[in-house]
């Protein structure tokens, strides 16, 4: 049984578009650029490594990255592995963030 995009999970919809569109662009920053199959095996890799560090625990996880390539992979990485998480930027003041990576 096949889902749609009204009852499909998040996770359950990238799996559905890596699928469909492979090597088809999935994101581009700058000169970079991943297909729907690189950004697949990238965030797979991500969220493997996530577990392998967590394991099974709800810990949040927080990212920062330059590259907004990046950022995407590791949050998909995040929500196929079950993780919240929170992104970072060298814009938000120091207070704030020390106030998120606190909590």
């Amino acid at each position: 049984m096949t889902q749609n995009s009204t009852t499909a999970s998040i996770s359950e919809q990238f799996k559905l578009a890596f699928a469909r569109n492979p090597f088809k662009p999935a994101v581009k920053s700058g000169s970079r650029m991943f297909t729907f199959q690189e950004l697949d095996r990238l965030s797979a890799r991500i969220g493997r490594y996530l577990f392998e560090q967590l394991g099974e625990t709800a810990a949040p996880v927080a990212f920062f990255f330059q590259d907004p390539i990046d950022i995407v992979a590791a949050i998909i990485g995040a929500i196929r592995s079950g993780y919240s998480y929170s992104v970072l930027s060298d814009k938000n003041p120091p207070a704030q963030l020390s106030v998120i990576l606190a909590d």
